[in-house]
This record gives structure tokens, C-alpha cells and sequence, in this order.
């Protein structure tokens, strides 16, 4: 028999339980975050980190649109009437 049959019902406990500790400790860190315990990386709390990435977004959005003015207006095709 594959190794793999004998583990059978048996798996599926050990990963639930792998699952559990693993979103316990996530949650562990997230109130050490919320509270000012463990620091976030790069400093800062988090306001300071949603700032930051704002202040990138808005930076991608204003060299976006410094770039579209630079592209050179579209041709407009020619009329079916004018010939050409």
C-alpha cells in the first residue's frame, strides 16, 4: 500500500491543526502590531506605513500623468468623404 493511503484520515487533522496555530500566531502579531509592542518594518506604526503608501501611490499617479502629457496627440483616421 502507498505511503501516502496509510497516513489517510490522519493528514488532514495535522494540517487543520498546523492551520489553526499558524492563523493564532498571525492573529498573536497583528494585536503586537495594533498595540505599539512589535514594531512594523521599516519603523513607523501603522498610520505612518498607510501614509507611506499613499504618498507612493500619488507619486506613481503624478509620474503616470507626466508621461501621458508627454505622448504625442493621436491621429485622427481620415473622413470617408474628404478623398484620401
Amino acid at each position: 500500500m502507498p505511503r501516502s493511503l496509510k497516513k489517510g484520515p490522519f493528514l488532514e487533522g495535522k494540517l487543520q491543526r498546523k492551520i489553526e496555530r499558524m492563523n493564532a500566531r498571525a492573529s498573536a502579531i497583528d494585536a503586537l502590531i495594533e498595540s505599539g509592542t512589535l514594531a512594523l518594518p521599516g519603523g513607523g506604526d501603522l498610520v505612518d506605513r498607510e501614509l507611506r503608501e499613499l504618498a507612493a501611490g500619488q507619486a506613481v499617479e503624478a509620474e503616470l500623468a507626466a508621461l501621458k502629457a508627454q505622448l504625442p496627440p493621436p491621429q485622427q483616421p481620415p473622413s470617408p468623404g474628404s478623398g484620401a
